[in-house]
């Protein structure tokens, strides 16, 4: 039943619900996205992060003399500006003083305000106390000179500033990161120095192109350092689109026999160390024999202790990097609150530009306040030169006449304000005015004022002065670029394997599944026990270094290093065990090869095709899919390995593939009929009719023969037998035998 919208009657008033939540909704995100994530393009700042600092500047809290404790300032943030959760307000104020998460703090702390390791073990705002960071004063310089925009509080009672007036662009200085609804923020951090440069082009080059502000910026400049990997073209598509990744890898050098960690990515995971110890103990990096942190409080120093042989330093450092954190990749999303008040994504050329906009409107507004303070000093020198000029009879009407302002209006043509500032001055003052002091003042007081009004009327001096107070501002605030700048691709898409020594070792795997290996290929397994009916199914002879390449009835594989398998001693452990085998599946295969190696791969639909074993590589646990069934009643009936010397090249008969059906049907054909995929569902090996399907897959050549033990019966096929029935691939083959039952032996000669 549909409604209309604001009808009044029995005192309920009704609404359209769809309209309503939508509405609601709308409202909702709005203020989420305006008001607590997304920072304004002018200060850099969120909502409560303005509200702490403003609040930190009228309480004097600016200095290591005039600090208050953290609760006492959360405290006053949420009493008269922020009507928010403690605990929210708190965490904002403690990652605003922390010099690993802000590259430029705009809060001083004393306590703990947690550590790279532990950005969140912060002690409780009742322990440690907080006071501005000379910084801040970028933001607040300016702030009592009539050029921002004041509101309401919550309450009603009290003003706060809509925005600070930054003199630098912290909004990329310092960047943040914030979730909103349906939209986010990552802004990366940069250098002042260059940043500043940039701002100064763009002032005498309004419509610089990206490549020419990127001659300036570099790329983002994070607290913690590290060395950021994107190349020249990857920054340019970020910085163009507002949007991207960048790579970074902590920076390490090594002395003797251990490796020392000085500099590591931004927001790296607190478990890293924890992480690399695990490693070493579960022996996936077997060159380090212990990691320390000796980090101080100013300084990051992660020491991995090495092995005493000639350890490749910089592969392990790679194998680490691709395990570890200390490669990471960090998010850039140039979202924020335009000058128009709405949320955008933003390149870095319209960011700079749009501060720009906003920096000349605060500069101008400051001038104009100034001159309104000007012309208020004029005004009121002129009424003290009138009084000053007139002194007797200035004094005769402040004595005896009971209207003494109105009086001074009239007799000397005066303002309110003027006749007010003779007023208050006191007897003895007055009589101090000396017409030099004051006519010296008043042309001071001239001159300055044309020089405000020149820069307002002469677009070039006031760029001019917009870009000596960014340069003063670097001067002041600026320093050395921390993150350099190294081009080369992510250590993250090596593939690495854990170090293990290469040695023989023989694999043994029973008929129940159970997987068991040995040092040495001379293993007696007459020793070896099995239990619950199980006994010997496969031995495969190899080097500890050597993988595993497992195939199950559903057609996947996977692959299992022998240093993962039980030794002998124990029960074993089961294929389930090893990786994550699906329950009612069959193990089908087991070997190890060399990558070229071509492998068969045949289903019991009858389709097939060839791989190579490069193919089958996979760090997945659950394996990979190889072969695609068509039919859940299909399943991968083999896998084969094709001696290493096979090509497409080979002669006519030296490698042949011979197929034999449930029903006794038997096909010969060139292997190099079968095509070669990296995955497929195969093609047709042979053609069957009725429920006949497929049971035995050999690799032969035209001298090959073959024995079918079925029970009691012996059934020999000679090879001019096997060569008359040669065919092509895809076709039915012929009857040669009875029934090949499931039990049956087949021996290939």
């Amino acid at each position: 039943m549909s409604t209309k919208n604001n009808i009044n009657y029995d005192g309920v008033e009704e609404f359209d619900l769809a309209q309503y939540c939508e509405e609601a909704y709308l409202n909702y995100a709005t203020y989420v996205i305006k008001d607590r994530v997304l920072p304004y393009i002018g200060d850099g700042l969120k909502p409560v992060q303005r509200r702490i600092i403003y609040t930190m500047a009228i309480e004097g809290i600016d200095s290591k003399d005039k600090k208050k404790k953290s609760a006492y300032t959360v405290g006053q943030v949420l009493g008269r500006f922020h009507p928010h959760g403690d605990s929210a307000c708190y965490e904002s104020l403690v990652i605003m003083a922390q010099n690993f998460s802000y590259r430029y703090p705009l809060i001083g702390g004393q306590g703990n305000f947690g550590e790279v390791f532990d950005p969140k073990g912060f002690a409780a705002m009742r322990y440690t106390e907080a006071f501005l960071s000379p910084y801040a004063n970028a933001l607040l310089t300016e702030l009592n000179s009539g050029n921002v925009n004041f509101q309401d509080n919550y309450t009603g009672d009290e003003k706060e500033p809509r925005y600070l007036p930054a003199i630098l662009p912290n909004i990329i200085l310092n960047g943040t990161t914030g979730i909103a609804v349906g939209m986010a923020t990552d802004i990366p951090p940069h250098n002042i120095n260059e940043v500043v440069d940039a701002c100064c082009l763009l002032i005498d080059k309004p419509h610089a192109e990206l490549e020419e502000v990127m001659q300036h910026i570099q790329g983002p400049d994070y607290p913690t350092g590290a060395e950021i990997n994107n190349s020249f073209s990857e920054l340019y598509e970020i910085y163009k689109t507002g949007r991207g990744t960048i790579r970074q890898r902590a920076v390490w050098h090594a002395e003797k026999e251990q490796i020392t960690i000085t500099e590591l990515p931004a927001q790296a995971a607190p478990n890293l160390i924890p992480k690399i110890a695990q490693l070493i103990q579960d022996k996936k990096i077997t060159n380090i024999l212990d990691i320390r942190d000796e980090s101080s409080e100013n300084e990051l120093k992660i020491i991995l202790y090495l092995k005493r042989n000639k350890t490749d330093v910089n592969a392990l450092m790679n194998q680490l990097c691709s395990l570890t954190d200390l490669e990471k990749t960090q998010r850039v999303n140039l979202n924020m609150i335009g000058l128009n008040d709405k949320p955008a994504v933003k390149g870095l050329v319209e960011i700079l530009s749009e501060w720009l906009i906003f920096r000349k409107e605060i500069v101008r507004r400051r001038y104009e306040h100034e001159l309104t303070i000007i012309a208020r000093k004029l005004m009121r020198i002129e009424g003290f030169l009138i009084a000053f000029n007139n002194l007797d009879k200035v004094i005769e009407i402040v004595r005896y006449s009971p209207k003494a302002k109105e009086e001074l209006i009239a007799t000397f043509a005066l303002t309110e304000e003027q006749a007010t500032a003779i007023l208050d001055l006191r007897v003895r003052e007055l009589a101090k005015l000396e017409e030099d002091k004051l006519r010296k003042n008043k042309s001071s007081l001239l001159k300055q004022q044309k020089q405000i009004n020149h820069l307002l009327e002469n677009k070039k001096a006031f760029d001019q002065q917009i870009k000596s107070e960014l340069i003063e501002a670097k001067a002041k605030f600026g320093n050395e670029r921390k993150s350099k700048l190294v081009e080369y691709q992510s250590q993250k898409l090596v593939v690495t394997q854990p170090e293990v020594e290469s040695e023989p070792v023989t694999v043994v795997i029973s008929k129940n599944g159970l997987f068991r290996c040995g040092k040495g290929h001379e293993v007696n397994l007459e020793n070896i026990q099995y239990r619950n009916n199980d006994s010997f199914a496969q031995e495969i002879k190899c080097l500890s270094t050597d993988t595993l390449y497992v195939f199950d009835s559903i057609g996947r594989v996977y692959n299992i290093q022998p240093n993962q398998i039980p030794n002998l001693r124990s029960a074993g452990a089961h294929i389930s065990q090893l990786v994550n085998f699906k329950d009612k599946t069959k193990l089908v295969s087991v070997f190890t090869a060399s990558p070229e190696q071509f492998v068969l791969l045949a289903s019991t639909d009858g389709n097939g095709f060839l791989t190579t074993v490069a193919n089958l590589e996979t760090k997945n646990k659950g394996g990979k899919a190889i072969f695609s069934l068509d039919e859940e009643t299909t399943e991968l009936l083999s896998a084969i390995l094709v001696p290493t010397e096979y090509s497409e090249e080979a002669p006519v008969g030296q490698y042949e593939c011979l197929v034999l059906s449930n029903q006794g049907r038997i096909l010969k054909f060139e292997l190099k009929e079968i095509p070669a995929r990296s995955k497929s569902s195969g093609v047709r090996l042979i053609k069957f009719e009725d429920d006949d399907s497929l049971a035995h897959v050999f690799i032969v050549n035209n001298k090959s023969s073959l024995l079918i033990q079925s029970g009691k019966r012996s059934i020999p096929i000679s090879a001019n037998d096997l060569n008359s029935l040669k065919s092509s691939r895809g076709y039915k083959g012929r009857k040669k035998t009875v029934s090949v039952a499931p039990n049956s032996i087949i021996t290939v000669k």
